[in-house]
């Protein structure tokens, strides 16, 4: 645990006190990845999301997902790990340094877990090496030797999205867990020295084998969320284990959670008690190795533009095709009233960022549960909230049709 002292200003504006995860999600936006890094030293070169080391082209730093990749290094990391890698410094010490470069002064923090902020990290790091692997199999890669999964990307164009919506998205594909993308997604992950029997990397792979034995190497086993049924299947799935798009959910510069929609064909399962067949269209990783489901933000999204809520990922993503910033809340929207504390906590917290938006637009689908959900996002979010209502453009056969 670690005491930090001071009072959180940033341009002579005081704030409410925040967290730690607070202040360093704003350390983190008042300092993009690629600014440091040409402050340090390196030269990059390029415009979009894209740029490329001048001197060292095997480093890559993707502006959108806040990350360098440095391939010759075997290294990748945000811009705290770079700041570590620049001035040999521990984390800590980095976001000190970050934060004076920003203006922001560190507030006071009674108490700040080291060991769930490493977690964390961590988790981030898997999950934005995946993200990558994970995109190149539903596109392919020429370079790789990798091809597009047909199946998957008629799927995405199915639903409208353009090819550079996809890119845009970081929209991927989990595979068909062929000892060739097993190997592929291992491979990434040694050469970004993440080890493949972590628990994020076991989200995104899946285990199996001895899982008693895994979760005491990983010091799970006694965790409350530890599901003892793991031990009698011997396995615990993870994203790759079912054919279906990988979405990446992108916020606060990095990719901070995956999630998959099953492909058609792949979204039943049998129930475990009943025996029958019965829909199984989503996979979220499981909290013990992955963290809390977050919300999705499309690649659209700006904090300084209005936003549209939505109820799922795909949906977003069409908001974004068209220009507009939305968030879809996969299934997250609660009563903070009725939430356990650390749900509610998390939930006043998006909605303090949601309010930022200069407009709140909410589109749901027009059943009980969407109805239900737009009294719950009213006394979330209060009488700015505006409410959306979509209909079905009225062709000339339409009409032609309702005459006859």
């Amino acid at each position: 645990m670690v005491e930090w002292s001071g009072k959180f200003r940033k341009n002579g504006e005081r704030n409410r006190m925040p967290s730690f995860v607070d202040f360093l999600e704003q350390v983190r936006d008042a300092n993009p990845i690629e600014d440091v890094i040409e402050e340090s030293g390196v030269k990059l070169h390029g415009h979009g999301r894209l740029r490329t080391g001048s001197q060292h082209d095997s480093l890559k730093v993707r502006t959108d997902m806040q990350r360098a990749f440095w391939y010759s290094q075997n290294w990748h990391g945000d811009v705290f790990a770079w700041v570590m890698r620049d001035k040999g410094v521990e984390f800590m010490d980095a976001a000190l340094l970050l934060s004076r470069r920003a203006h922001i002064e560190m507030p006071k923090f009674s108490q700040v877990n080291e060991s769930e902020v490493r977690r964390t990290r961590a988790t981030a790091d898997v999950f934005s090496v995946a993200a990558t692997v994970f995109q190149r199999w539903l596109i392919g890669d020429e370079e790789k030797g990798v091809r597009a999964d047909e199946e998957a990307l008629a799927y995405c164009h199915g639903r409208g999205w353009s090819d550079e919506t996809i890119k845009l998205s970081l929209t991927g594909f989990s595979g068909r867990k062929s000892e060739a993308q097993i190997k592929d997604m291992t491979g990434d992950f040694n050469l970004f020295g993440i080890n493949p029997r972590s628990a994020a990397a076991a989200a995104v792979m899946g285990f199996q084998g001895d899982v008693e034995a895994w979760a005491k190497e990983q010091e799970l086993r006694e965790h409350e969320d530890f599901d003892e049924s793991w031990i009698e299947k011997g396995r615990i799935h993870g994203l790759m284990d079912t054919p279906g798009l990988i979405y990446a959910h992108q916020h606060r510069n990095g990719v901070n959670y995956l999630s998959r929609r099953q492909l058609p064909g792949h979204d039943k399962i049998k129930d475990r008690e009943s025996g029958k067949m019965r829909e199984w269209k989503s996979f979220n990783p499981y909290k013990l190795m992955a963290g809390p489901k977050q919300v999705y933000f499309n690649h659209a999204h700006r904090i300084d533009a209005a936003l549209v809520m939505v109820e799922g990922q795909g949906d977003a993503i069409t908001w974004g095709q068209w220009g507009k910033g939305a968030m879809a809340w996969c299934g997250l929207l609660g009563d903070p009233d009725q939430l356990a504390e650390d749900d509610r906590e998390r939930t006043l917290r998006l909605a303090g960022y949601l309010k930022k938006h200069p407009a709140l637009y909410l589109a749901l689908d027009e059943d009980e549960a969407g109805q239900k959900d737009i009294r719950l996002a009213a006394k979330l979010l209060g009488p700015r909230l505006q409410i959306v209502h979509m209909t079905r453009a009225v062709t000339r056969e339409d009409v032609a049709e309702k005459n006859e």
